[in-house]
C-alpha cells in the first residue's frame, strides 16, 4: 500500500494528508485528455488537472490554482474564491460518477447537502489543491458523493451528499447544437 501511496503522490504532484485512507485496489491514473473522455466540461471552466481512482467509489484529484485564475479576488492579493474550492469538489464528484455510468451517459450535478469550510486564513494562489471524493450511496438512479478538500496538506472544507444523476450525452450535445 505504501508503494501505491507514493505512486499516487508522485502522479498528482501533491502529498497525501495522513487522514486520507486509500481503499484496496489498483489505482487508475487520469490526465486531462483522459478526463475529457469522461465528461463534457472543459477548461477554463473545468479546473482539475489530474485524477486517480481506486475502484469506482473513491477518487483523488489535484489542481494547481494559479494567480491568473484568481485575479481580481483580491487585486494584489490573489485569494482562491471559496466558491471555486467547492466547484473543485463538485467536479471531482462528476468524475467519480462518470466512472459508474454506462458508455454514452454524462454525469450531472443535481444538488448538495452540507457544505463546511474550515478556512482560518485565506488560501492564496498559487496553491495545489487536493480533493478526495467517496461515493456513499446509489439510490433511485442518484449517486451521493462526499468530498474533502485539502490545501497545504490540511483539510480546509467538506461538501457532503453532493447528488449526481446522468443523462445521455447525445441529448446534451443535441441541445448544445440547437443553441
Amino acid at each position: 500500500m505504501l508503494g501505491t501511496k507514493i505512486a499516487i503522490e508522485k502522479f498528482l504532484s501533491i502529498p497525501l494528508p495522513a487522514e486520507v485512507i486509500l481503499p484496496e485496489g489498483e489505482p487508475k491514473f487520469f490526465v486531462y485528455e483522459d478526463i475529457k473522455a469522461l465528461i463534457l466540461e472543459r477548461k477554463p471552466f473545468f479546473w482539475i488537472d489530474k485524477a486517480v481512482s481506486v475502484g469506482n467509489d473513491f477518487m483523488l484529484t489535484s489542481t494547481k490554482v494559479t494567480v491568473r485564475q484568481c485575479e481580481g479576488h483580491f487585486p494584489g492579493y490573489p485569494v482562491v474564491p471559496l466558491i471555486e474550492i467547492f466547484r473543485l469538489a463538485a467536479q471531482t464528484g462528476l468524475l467519480l460518477t462518470a466512472l459508474n455510468l454506462s458508455a454514452g451517459h454524462e454525469p450531472l450535478a443535481g444538488g448538495s447537502g452540507k457544505n463546511r469550510s474550515k478556512l482560518d486564513v485565506f488560501i492564496e494562489a498559487p496553491v495545489s489543491i487536493l480533493v478526495e471524493a467517496k461515493k456513499t450511496a446509489f439510490k433511485m438512479g442518484l449517486y451521493f458523493v462526499d468530498t474533502k478538500i485539502y490545501a497545504h496538506n490540511l483539510a480546509i472544507a467538506t461538501a457532503e451528499n453532493i447528488i449526481y444523476t446522468s443523462m445521455p450525452k447525445s441529448s446534451i450535445v443535441s441541445k448544445m447544437a440547437a443553441g
